[in-house]
C-alpha cells in the first residue's frame, strides 16, 4: 500500500508478523517502519510516481541510505501477501485495520497497536521553534488539516462539507494557538472551500513527515478530516477531532485506534460505509450545532 495512514495502520499487522516470521516489507516510508527495522524488518523499495510519496524517497535516499535491501536478497522460499483492504472485507471484519490482519492470514491481537516511536532527530529546530511560538501565545497548540483535493486520488467523496468543517474549526480556533500543514501544489493538490485562518501555515510540503509526526506528538490537539491525519494523531498519542464527509466513517476506520489515544468523531448524520468513489448515496449532512457543543466539551 502507498498512503500513509494506510501503511501506520500496517504497523500493527508488521509487528505481528515479526514475532513469528522474518518479514520483507515492499513499501515507500522508511520513517514508518525505521523503528522496525531494529526489531529485524528488512524493507524492499516500492518505487512510485505519486507526488508526495516520491519526495518523500528522495529525501529518505539521504537520510537513510541504508534502508532498503536489494530484492534479490528474498530467500526463494518466502511467502508472498498483498496485504490491504476492499469494500467486502470492511463489511466482513468491521473496519479497515482488521480487514488488513485478515488479507495477512492474521487474527487479530486483543490491543491492535500501530504506536509510532517519535526519534529524537525528528524533533528539528522547525519543530522547536513552532512548539515554543506556541508556548510563547500562552494557548496549547493546535494542528489543523485543511480540507483538499489531489489530482491523484478523488478524495472528493471522502471530503466533509467545507463549510461545515469551517463552522467547527472556527468554534473553536481563538482557544489555540494553530498550525495549519498541507502541501499545496498548483494542479497538484489544492485546499476546497474558503482557506481558513491559522497562526501560522505551513502549506509548501515543507514538513518532511518525520517533521510532521514529531509536530503532531507535541500538539494538544488534531483538528481533521479523513485520510492521514487522524491515523497519524492516533499513532503519536494526540487526542484528535475528525470530521467526515461520505466514503467512511468512524466505525470503519478509527475506532479501534481510539483506544490508543481520545479520538472524538463527528460522523455525518447518515454515516457512510460505501468504500466506493462512486457512491450516490453519502449524505454529508453534519448537525453543526450538535457537533459544536460535543467539540467544545471535548477540548474542555
Amino acid at each position: 500500500m502507498f498512503g500513509i495512514g494506510d501503511n501506520l495502520h500496517q504497523r500493527a499487522v508488521v509487528v505481528e508478523l515479526l514475532k513469528t516470521y522474518e518479514v520483507w516489507l515492499e513499501t515507500c516510508h522508511v520513517w514508518i517502519y525505521r523503528d522496525l527495522l531494529d526489531s529485524g524488518l528488512k524493507l524492499i523499495l516500492r518505487p512510485t510516481t505519486l507526488y508526495t510519496h516520491a519526495r518523500n524517497i528522495e529525501r529518505e535516499k539521504i537520510e537513510y541510505p541504508d534502508a532498503y535491501r536489494d530484492l534479490r536478497s528474498i530467500p526463494r522460499s518466502t511467502r508472498t501477501v498483498r496485504n490491504g483492504y476492499h469494500r467486502r472485507g470492511v463489511e466482513e471484519h468491521g473496519s479497515v485495520i482488521q480487514s488488513m490482519f485478515a488479507t495477512a492470514g492474521l487474527s487479530p491481537p486483543q490491543h491492535i497497536d500501530f504506536r509510532l516511536t517519535i526519534r529524537p532527530e525528528w524533533l528539528s529546530s522547525r519543530v522547536h521553534t513552532i512548539v515554543s511560538s506556541a508556548r510563547d501565545s500562552g494557548k496549547p497548540l493546535m494542528v489543523y488539516r485543511p480540507v483538499v483535493l489531489r489530482r491523484e486520488w478523488p478524495s472528493h467523496l471522502r471530503n466533509p462539507d467545507p463549510v461545515a468543517y469551517a463552522a467547527l474549526y472556527e468554534s473553536i480556533r481563538e482557544r489555540f494557538y494553530v498550525v495549519s500543514v498541507a502541501s499545496i501544489v498548483p494542479n497538484v493538490e489544492w485546499i476546497v472551500g474558503a482557506e481558513q485562518p491559522a497562526d501560522l501555515k505551513i502549506h509548501d510540503g515543507s514538513l518532511s513527515m518525520p517533521e510532521m509526526a514529531a509536530l503532531f506528538s507535541k500538539a494538544d490537539v488534531v483538528f481533521c478530516n479523513g485520510g492521514m491525519a487522524p491515523v497519524l494523531a492516533q499513532a503519536v498519542g494526540t487526542p484528535s477531532i475528525v470530521v467526515y464527509g461520505g466514503y467512511e466513517c468512524f466505525d470503519t476506520t478509527h475506532a479501534l485506534g481510539a483506544k490508543l489515544t481520545p479520538t472524538l468523531p463527528i460522523d455525518t448524520d447518515a454515516p457512510c460505509r460505501c468504500f466506493t468513489n462512486n457512491c450516490s448515496g453519502c449524505d454529508k449532512r453534519i448537525d453543526v450545532e450538535s457537533a459544536v457543543t460535543r467539540i467544545r466539551e471535548f477540548v474542555a
